[in-house]
């Protein structure tokens, strides 16, 4: 055996590997790396027991007499029961497994043991010997069971060792009792980093778990309901604090108040938001001072025009100029402004060109946009770093486009990492393939994907853009457009068919443009010649 192999740290990389590839399998190589010898036995029992999806397979660890399974229907799970109380002897094998276990995501409905066999196993009715608990290294714990008797059980599997709790959703006849069981994790998980809980129709629920936020000092990742003003004010001081999501209520004391968070939320670097109106996320940015990687929000009513650039200059206040990395604001609802509201324009949008060092826009607020060439070249000028730009994916521009496929180009030039576009072109110029190259030999092998949205086109210009967009773009081999069904948006049946001819036409250019290149690579490199026989 290679020495290597004896060093834990080298051989837990391996087993981690091992545990990846074979999840799918339940793993029979990590126990076949237990039982090989014993110096793999601890690691590869380490790995095998890492996380649990359910708590049947400790039951299936002792012997058979001591459980039964039973299935009521053949399309159900085998469910698991206790026949008699469990030994010392037996205790202490489950705590030989029970000690390596570090996740456990119980998901529901899937059951594999009856109630009985779950109170058991979590609050120990067999063992009074010991105050141990039966889960001490447990760090991850994912709950997804509405059920208000099993939620009582989370108390006995959460620890001392426990940073990461997530709740997927509540119980619609959850209520203070629930609430009770969650402020007594504060006590019982000091560590706790990561807490991620769901939004509740309940305000007294709501309240309840903004409150139970207060009781943990360390919290690294936020993701809840709705937030008061008094739990904001403890995150905001909390150093360890890097993303934070939430709602903000219209009526809430925090959307109402104007006292700037002074010195808070010094490591805050992600920020969502779930909004009714533009207007009020636009004060709250207006009180904040953070150094923002990532901002996403997300608005239930459509914003008019006259909204967006007063919130893109409260963000000019609050977030880092050179921070900024990603920007995501979307109109959630279908509700959209009738044609009588006015566009946005690039009015509207030149306050985003403050952060310089933006590499992901993702801007669907549902009102119509209005840009030509010149304009989207001027915002793209101030985004060097851009990879992804997409302005209403989900909404449209429902306008006519002033952007024209040849506009690309200079576009291209300006955000040379750009890999995802989605704009509204306007194909009306395109009608014969000119004889030279629009690019002059220019292309860029980093757009991978383009989305056309609503653009309409005519068919005297599907090859003169299929050809157009294989030369510029090598690597681009589908076009999206809202005949997409795939994306769940409106269909244009006229404009189907021309698009799909469109993308029918890219394919053919693009294999032409491929043998021109492997023929220009063997010439220039001699291959071509030296394959050709010889004469005489």
């Amino acid at each position: 055996m290679n020495p290597a192999l004896l060093i834990h740290e080298i051989f837990f990389v391996i087993v981690y590997f091992v545990r990846v590839d074979l999840w799918m399998l339940k793993n029979p190589t990590l126990a076949a790396l237990a039982r090989t010898c014993r110096a793999f036995k601890e690691p590869a029992l380490d790995m095998l027991w890492f996380e649990l999806d359910d708590l049947s397979p400790l039951v299936r660890c002792l012997p058979r007499d001591s459980w039964n399974d039973d299935r009521e229907e053949s399309i159900t799970p085998l469910v698991y029961s206790f026949t008699r109380p469990l030994t010392e002897t037996e205790w202490c094998t489950l705590q030989g497994y029970t000690r390596r276990i570090r996740a456990l995501k119980l998901h529901w409905p899937h059951k594999t043991l009856d109630e009985t066999a779950i109170r058991v196993l979590c609050n120990r009715l067999c063992n009074r010997l010991t105050t141990d608990p039966l889960f001490p290294n447990i760090q991850l714990i994912f709950w997804s069971d509405p059920t208000r008797e099993r939620f009582s059980f989370i108390r006995s599997l959460v620890g001392q060792e426990t940073t990461s709790l997530t709740i997927k959703n509540w119980g619609k006849d959850w209520g203070t009792g629930e609430l009770a069981i969650l402020a007594t994790l504060t006590a019982r998980c000091p560590k706790m980093k990561i807490v991620c809980l769901p939004d509740s129709d309940s305000i007294q629920l709501s309240n309840g778990i903004s409150g139970t936020l207060c009781g943990w000092d360390s919290l690294t990742d936020v993701d809840c309901d709705v937030i008061e003003e008094t739990t904001m004010l403890h995150l905001g001081g909390l150093r360890s604090l890097t993303s934070l999501s939430f709602v903000l209520e219209r009526h809430d004391a925090l959307s109402r108040s104007t006292q700037p968070f002074v010195g808070m939320f010094t490591s805050l670097s992600s920020l969502v938001v779930t909004t009714t109106r533009m207007d009020d996320i636009r004060l709250l940015m207006l009180r904040l001072r953070v150094q923002l990687k990532s901002l996403e929000v997300s608005v239930e009513t459509c914003p008019e025009q006259r909204e967006v650039k007063p919130f893109l200059l409260a963000l000019e206040q609050s977030c880092s100029r050179d921070h900024l990395r990603s920007i995501d604001i979307l109109h959630t609802f279908s509700t959209l402004h009738q044609a009588r509201h006015l566009p946005l324009t690039i009015d509207d949008f030149s306050p985003l060109t403050f952060f310089s060092n933006l590499k992901e826009i993702y801007f669907d607020t549902g009102c119509q946009i209005e840009l030509d060439g010149s304009d989207i070249l001027e915002l793209a000028s101030a985004w060097q770093c851009l990879t992804t730009l997409s302005l209403n994916e989900r909404h449209g521009w429902r306008t006519c486009s002033g952007i024209s496929p040849l506009d690309l180009l200079p576009l291209i030039r300006k955000c040379p990492q750009l890999k995802t576009l989605t704009v509204m072109l306007n194909s009306e110029s395109l009608s014969t393939i000119p004889l030279d190259q629009p690019g002059c030999g220019f292309s860029s092998d980093k757009l991978l994907h383009l989305d056309v949205l609503d653009s309409q086109i005519k068919d005297k210009s599907v090859a003169p853009l299929a050809a157009l967009l294989s030369d510029l773009f090598p690597k681009l081999d589908y076009i999206r457009h809202w005949i997409d069904a795939m994306c769940g948006r409106r269909a244009d049946v006229g404009q189907q068919p021309v698009w799909w001819r469109v993308n029918e036409a890219l394919k053919q250019f693009s294999m032409v443009r491929n043998q021109e290149r492997r023929f220009k690579e063997h010439t220039n490199g001699g291959a071509w010649a030296a394959a050709l026989p010889a004469r005489g």
